[in-house]
């Protein structure tokens, strides 16, 4: 069988212990953004997915859509974070902060563009951009809420978006003085 690298902490995945750099996580979103651009026939359309070995030694596979972003998105972290030899932790740490900023965004759209926190400018009124201080305080925040998601609404951890406004209000106006 084929020996698998050690199991990444899910504790610290799931509480949000590890920060990411502000760094990082812009250029992240800025690929997402970027892909999002991008047509498909464009896209990384390598054979991408998982073997599955059992103790009999018959294997299985799962492959995954090359259509979907999140694929995409994940295929280009992993690349990136193995070359940057982080470990299993840090790998999940990264990528599943990196959805729940995206959940994080898209639940709260309409507060944080009226919180000046998500910035248009006059020459591109259609591209939206995210303020360094509200991203800043994503790149570390721990999981503090809840959000529900699937068919079941099961909960996950996840930012806690007064807490996070806050914060990143602060860091703001401190910006500002």
């Amino acid at each position: 069988m084929t020996q698998l690298p050690e199991p990444p902490d899910f504790d610290a995945v799931n509480s949000g212990q590890l920060p990411w750099s502000l760094e990082g996580l812009a250029e992240a979103i800025e690929r997402w953004s970027e892909l999002r651009g991008t047509p498909h026939d464009d896209w990384d359309r390598r054979r991408r997915g998982l073997l599955l070995e059992d103790d009999d030694g018959s294997k299985s596979e799962i492959v995954f859509n090359p259509d979907v972003i999140e694929n995409q998105i994940m295929n280009w972290l992993m690349d990136r974070f193995t070359k940057h030899g982080l470990s299993q932790t840090e790998k999940v740490s990264h990528a599943w902060r990196l959805m729940e900023v995206q959940a994080f965004l898209a639940e709260n759209h309409e507060r944080l563009k009226l919180e000046g926190f998500i910035i248009c400018t006059p020459e591109h009124p259609e591209a939206e951009g995210v303020s360094d201080a509200l991203l800043s305080v994503l790149a570390g925040a721990p999981y503090e809420g809840v959000r529900l998601s699937g068919p079941k609404q099961e909960p996950h951890p996840t930012f806690h978006a007064d807490r996070v406004i806050a914060e990143a209000r602060s860091r703001l106006d401190s910006d500002e003085d």
